[in-house]
């Protein structure tokens, strides 16, 4: 979302001496409606990975050595750390230019999202509180997100290497 918001359109000026800068736009070359029906069914694999994932992974409802039972919370809390981290990293495979601002984003929007994951997780006025104590300690839940990144995001790296041969 940062690089969006801070995303700057060209000046009138310069608009107007550099027409190539939206001929791929007016010819829709970059997006066309076979990208956006490839996108679409990519955000859909990618939500049934990240949701059966962590469902199968808690199915026994024992979350690690302690014996925790799981509920809706940590299934859901995996399920949004899978989730955040698969579209943060499919947006920089899709990146085309790396600045400085796209790297900060990137890093940023994944940090704030874990700080506030476990100050949230703290606080015991909501439902997920004690999880920094429960979920974020087993090895479960790691797992679980980085197998869920990966095979999230394998389909779009073999598609991206195969088109690179």
């Amino acid at each position: 979302m940062a690089v969006g918001m801070l995303d700057q359109d060209v000046n009138d000026k310069l608009s107007m001496s550099v027409p190539q800068l939206y001929k791929k736009g007016i010819r829709q070359t970059l997006f066309t409606m076979e990208r956006f029906w490839l996108y679409n069914g990519i955000g859909i694999f990618q939500s049934l990975i990240c949701y059966y994932f962590a469902r199968w992974a808690f199915a026994d409802g024992v979350i690690g050595t302690e014996g925790w039972s799981t509920g809706l919370t940590e299934i859901g809390t995996t399920i949004a750390f899978g989730a955040v981290f698969v579209v943060n990293i499919f947006a920089a495979l899709n990146t085309y230019s790396w600045t400085w601002i796209v790297q900060f984003a990137l890093w940023a929007s994944l940090g704030i999202w874990t700080v506030y994951a476990i100050l949230y997780s703290l606080s015991w006025v909501n439902p997920t509180f004690g999880q920094a104590t429960i979920l974020y300690k087993g090895a479960v839940f790691y797992a679980v997100v980085v197998v869920t990144v990966f095979t999230s995001l394998l389909p779009r790296v073999a598609g991206k290497a195969w088109q690179q041969m």
